[in-house]
């Protein structure tokens, strides 16, 4: 895997809330604006300061 967070096999997903509005104060479902990666399962708000993990392959 690239360590390249825009190449073509990096794969990420953004956040979307799990909770209610009174909880995180977004409604359910709609998106926080986080940006998770797949291979570590690590948030952030900025793609390029998401602290992976050590086994992290975009590390």
């Amino acid at each position: 895997m690239s360590r390249d967070a825009l190449a073509p096999d990096t794969e990420h997903n953004v956040v979307r809330s799990e909770t209610s509005i009174d909880i995180d104060g977004f409604r359910k479902r709609e998106l926080t604006g986080e940006i998770r990666f797949c291979s570590c399962g690590r948030p952030a708000m900025n793609i390029d300061e998401i602290p992976h993990r050590k086994y992290c392959d975009q590390r």
